[in-house]
């Protein structure tokens, strides 16, 4: 073998050595998709991927092998918790190094050897920790950054305002993660960096170029040939399949479009069963069904993977035959959310949505009346009803002046707990519009339990974000529209009174 130590592709598939899924010592060789990442690496890079990719693994070593050929080169790797830095430093970082030619490793002897560390001979330094000393490193990644946003907001903004802040441009950035909802930033920067790619837009040195690992370019996903024939599709999987390659979703690695054996399809189909609406997650198709996934410790994950897989999630036209009802969450300073609903036979429509903040009363009123909908029940929250400190009056007294001719019901005030068995009894039969509802849709999948940090696991209390408002919209309108119509009534014109009509 001819040593071509100035080659960098040659050094990462013959000079390092990992341990492989079944704990044994072996070469490092770049599979068909890091070797794509490879030669596809920008300075800024976001990694959308599948499951089982070896996206760390490759990016680590990748680091290693720049602070050992490199003088005074910083590398920070970022893992979400302790335990996931030790494991990634003492697997990809501290094996490779420990396992390099003696007579190479001799030449780039340790200066500093700690637990989540190396400095070497020659002025470089790689290491792996929860954050990164700002300002000083040249190649960063950041393990799993979507995990990050989700549990540890306050470390992601840090991350964001710190670390990712003092990049220059000409220095590596690799933010690699699976999809972890439709909000925080490894969600925004995906999207902007897909809508860049989409417009076909010129990327400068600090603009992210996102990479994309869809499930079927591995090659090991897919059935052999024999239990390929064992297994019948359903309807619903072939025209999901259909769908996509229609659609012309299904890009090869060379960009070119693909058509999925049945090998493929059922290895997907059977790997579905298991997985169920983490698949979307695991081993996404598209980069916008990645984040279709539920969450880790979203109330509404199951129903709202019903409503995706019974086809509930899609265009929900008006009907200007049935009336409208809307559900309010009210904030002070903070996200106002209606959400519009028409009710036929059994089906609860959501239909409309609208939202937004700093804004008076009169003006969500006006709002309505551009709508031109024909209203029937305005449901409001019960903390409605509840005086200002500065004026002495209620907002419900002045909903009631603005919308004298209009019927309002403020719901029954529930345990939370009952407010979200309420919200998940109802939303199996809601019809909601994709399109004209995307945030509400975004919120019910992103309303979730508060981590706790320090032990794991979750609080049973919700985590408050921009989510909780529309969830409780929706909890607002499953109350209202689930009570009887008697209690209704009868609780209207007890309020008669006080003009609720």
């Amino acid at each position: 073998m001819v040593e071509r130590f100035d080659d960098k592709w040659w050094r990462l598939n013959n000079l390092y050595y990992i341990t492989n899924e079944d704990g044994q010592k072996v070469k490092f060789v770049c599979n068909p998709l890091q070797e794509k990442l490879y030669w596809d690496l920008w300075y800024c890079n976001l990694i959308l991927k599948a499951r089982q990719f070896g996206g760390t693994t490759f990016v680590d070593i990748f680091f290693l092998d720049d602070c050992l050929f490199i003088k005074d080169i910083e590398a920070g790797i970022i893992a979400h918790n302790r335990e996931d830095a030790s494991k990634i430093f003492r697997r990809k970082v501290k094996f490779p190094y420990d396992n390099l030619p003696e007579g190479f490793r001799n030449q780039r002897r340790l200066v500093t050897d700690s637990q989540r560390e190396l400095a070497f001979s020659n002025g470089s330094i790689i290491y792996v920790a929860t954050s990164v000393r700002s300002g000083t490193v040249q190649r960063l990644h950041i393990s799993e950054h979507g995990k990050i946003c989700r549990k540890y907001p306050d470390k992601a903004q840090e991350i964001k305002t710190g670390s990712l802040n003092a990049i220059h441009a000409g220095n590596i950035v690799v933010i690699e993660s699976t999809a972890e909802g439709r909000y925080g930033d490894f969600f925004d920067f995906c999207t902007e960096a897909l809508n860049n790619e989409r417009m076909e837009k010129p990327l400068t040195k600090l603009d992210y170029k996102l990479h994309f690992f869809p499930w079927f370019w591995d090659p090991k996903n897919q059935l052999d040939a024999a239990d390929a024939l064992l297994v019948t599709l359903p309807k619903e999987s072939v025209e999901y399949f259909d769908k996509l390659e229609a659609d012309g979703h299904l890009i090869g690695t060379d960009g070119k479009p693909v058509k999925l054996t049945r090998r493929q399809k059922t290895w997907y189909y059977k790997k579905r069963l298991i997985m169920k609406e983490k698949m979307y997650q695991e081993f996404p198709s598209t980069p916008a069904e990645a984040f279709k996934a539920s969450i880790e410790g979203a109330y509404y994950a199951e129903e709202m993977a019903y409503l995706r897989e019974h086809g509930r999630i899609g265009k929900v036209p008006y009907d200007p035959t049935l009336p409208v009802n809307t559900a309010w969450d009210l904030g002070i300073d903070d996200w106002m959310v209606l959400l519009f609903h028409q009710r036929y036979g059994m089906e609860n429509r959501i239909i409309d949505l609208y939202y937004g903040n700093d804004r008076k009363l009169a003006d969500y009123v006006q709002m309505l009346q551009i709508k031109g909908y024909v209203y029937n029940t305005h449901f409001l929250p019960h903390d409605i009803a509840n005086k200002s400190l500065i004026t002495g009056k209620t907002r419900l007294a002045t909903l009631i002046e603005l919308m004298p001719d209009q019927n309002i019901v403020v719901v029954d005030k529930l345990d939370l707990a009952d407010g979200i068995s309420a919200t998940r009894d109802f939303l199996p039969s809601c019809w909601i519009d994709e399109e004209k509802c995307e945030k509400f849709i975004d919120g019910m999948d992103s309303y979730q339990r508060k981590p706790d940090e320090i032990n794991g696991g979750y609080f049973d209390t919700p985590l408050h974000n921009w989510a909780t408002h529309f969830a409780d919209a929706g909890r607002y309108l499953a109350i209202g529209y689930q009570s009887p119509p008697a209690r209704r009534k009868k609780r209207r014109s007890r309020k008669r009174s006080a003009r609720v009509v």
